[in-house]
């Protein structure tokens, strides 16, 4: 994906760019969600069964 991106080579990659950077970059790479990967919201009774199971 970066050798595409910036046309990098991949000795360049391994030998003069640092891992945490390359890290860094993939991190802060855009990325979409799907609705069926999103978190769904908590309801009413799903907190209050929440605090009865304890």
């Amino acid at each position: 994906m970066l050798a595409e991106k910036f046309g990098w080579t991949y000795r360049y990659i391994l030998h003069e760019v640092a891992w945490v950077n390359i890290r860094m970059m993939l991190a802060d790479a855009p990325h979409y969600i799907s609705d069926r990967e999103a978190i769904p919201e908590a309801t009413d009774d799903d907190l209050r069964d929440l605090i009865n199971s304890f």
